[in-house]
């Protein structure tokens, strides 16, 4: 969405980040390719699939025992040229 969102602006004539700021989630390769550079707030992806999957297999070994469980991972927010 962040790229499709330099895109759009580009075709409005609308310049980043002197008249918007973009900001997108996750920080993909892509993102540090185009012009501006897009400012992210990067997730830990990889914690995330692993208290996943520690939950889904915690619930596979005991169906009866269903509880739901909130996880808070911290993200981190990576300035670049979009803002």
């Amino acid at each position: 969405m962040g790229l499709a969102g330099l895109q759009a602006f580009r075709k409005m004539g609308i310049s980043i980040p002197d008249d918007i700021s973009v900001i997108s989630f996750d920080d993909h390769d892509s993102f540090k390719l185009h012009t501006p550079t897009i400012t992210v707030i990067a997730q830990p992806i990889e914690d995330i699939a692993v208290k996943s999957i520690q939950l889904l297999m915690s619930q596979m070994t005991d169906m009866e025992k269903f509880e739901v469980e909130k996880s808070l991972k911290k993200g981190r927010l990576i300035i670049r040229e979009s803002v």
